[in-house]
């Protein structure tokens, strides 16, 4: 970690179930979802990037993409906030949420949904080469640095370090 930058992770929960009948809240992950959500904490570990804090929304599919990720960084369940409003959360709530983060916090890994979460990638990184086609598909993770507090998020305020996907299946 650079000195003086907080650091954001942001993680679009892993490939879901379709509906099959169920509540949106309740689609689990499917085999390829299972499969790549791991990879995400193995590739965090690998990279020496072990939040501070993860904030998650405790939807089935976000909640498992979570504990799938943190496993490999040493993290369980327990160290997690599962925090309601992250589920399906837009722009300014997502604001907020990070505006919240504690001060001695460095690193923040947020776990959700689409939309909102790649509105704040663009929102904060503004248009980035490393980030494809400006999406944030499923078990995508993006990695930003931000200069400031929490605070203070203002649009382009941030600057991509990474971008990361499992390999989709051959």
């Amino acid at each position: 970690m650079t000195d003086g930058l907080r650091e954001l992770l942001i993680l679009r929960h892993a490939k879901a179930q379709k509906d099959a009948g169920l509540r949106d809240y309740e689609r689990a992950l499917n085999e390829r979802g299972t499969r790549d959500a791991p990879r995400v904490g193995i590739w965090l570990r690998n990279h020496g990037l072990r939040p501070d804090l993860v904030i998650s929304s405790p939807a089935l599919r976000a909640r498992q993409t979570t504990l799938f990720t943190v496993l490999p960084l040493g993290l369980n369940g327990d160290e997690v906030r599962w925090e309601e409003e992250l589920y399906l959360a837009d722009l300014q709530a997502l604001r907020e949420l990070v505006a919240a983060t504690p001060d001695p916090v460095r690193r923040l890994l947020l776990v959700g949904h689409n939309p909102g979460l790649e509105d704040l990638v663009l929102s904060l990184a503004g248009v980035e080469p490393g980030l494809p086609d400006n999406r944030l598909r499923t078990a995508a993770l993006v990695h930003l640095a931000l200069a400031s507090d929490w605070q203070d998020l203002s649009p382009a305020s941030a600057r991509l370090l990474n971008y990361y996907r499992p390999a989709p299946p051959a």
